[in-house]
Order: structure tokens, then sequence, then C-alpha cells
């Protein structure tokens, strides 16, 4: 049994507790017989009632994070509209639903630039190898796709 299918039957070993399950990641494992084991799954990826659910709204980054982003500003020598502006710009964009009503920031972007906000907008997420998925680059590579995996690898 391999790691993924390994951690499903951990989790299908204690429905009894749990109520609800959100499981994350940038790899859809829709199709992989290991859902199987689950009695009541449902795959809400690209579901419009949960296209929000997994990033941070616009309206949310200005009710929870002001006072950070203004810290931001003062710390970049910026006005706080450009901060914002930029963080626009830098991580948003993310849509989970063909017919989404709002794009959403990556959080762990948001974050890290909050965390780390002397170092500028850098791209935190392509850092985390976020930005090339090993599984979808394993997969092309494997099926002889017509893709430069140089370039996935790079970018």
């Amino acid at each position: 049994m391999d790691a993924v299918s390994s951690f499903f039957a951990t989790i299908k070993s204690c429905e009894g507790i749990f109520r609800f399950v959100c499981i994350t990641g940038i790899t859809r494992l829709a199709h992989v017989s290991l859902f199987s084991m689950f009695n009541s799954l449902e795959d809400i990826t690209v579901d419009e009632d949960y296209s929000a659910l997994l990033g941070i709204t616009e309206d949310e980054l200005h009710k929870y994070f002001d006072t950070y982003v203004r810290n931001a500003a003062a710390v970049l020598d910026m006005s706080v509209s450009d901060v914002y502006a930029r963080l626009k710009s830098s991580y948003n964009g993310f849509q989970f639903a063909i017919n989404a009503r709002q794009t959403v920031y990556n959080p762990w972007s948001i974050i890290s630039f909050l965390k780390k906000n002397k170092q500028g907008f850098l791209n935190y997420w392509y850092s985390t190898s976020g930005g090339v998925p090993a599984m979808l680059v394993k997969y092309l590579q494997n099926n002889n796709t017509c893709v430069c995996m140089s370039r996935l690898k790079h970018t």
C-alpha cells in the first residue's frame, strides 16, 4: 500500500470520530480507487458553493489582516493601498470552480508575506514546491506527454 492509500485507510478507520474531514492539495485524486473505501465521500473540488473555501477572499484579507498589511506598508515604505494592490497582483487569482463568484488569495503566500514583509513580495508558494506539483511532473514524464519538462521544473 502506498503512502496515499495508507493515509486514507487511517482516516477511514477513524470515521466514527470525525464529523467532517477536509483534505486539500494541488493534485486531484478523484479517480483513484482508494476513494472506494469511503462510504460518503463528496468531492467538492470544483463546486461553486465551496469555491472560496480554501483561500482568503478580498473581504477576509481586509477584515482580518488589515493591521498586518498596514505594518507591511510602513516597513516597505509604501502606501496601504499600494500594498493591497501588490498583494492582489502577486497572490490573488485562485479559482476553484469554472463559474466561481470570486477569486481567492493563496493563504500560504499571504501569511508568508505578512510574516516576512521585509523581504518583499516573493513567490512564497513556488518556493515550497507548490509551484511544480511533483506528482503531476512525474505523471507527465512517465506518460511521454508533450510538455517541456525542463520548463516545468525551472519556471
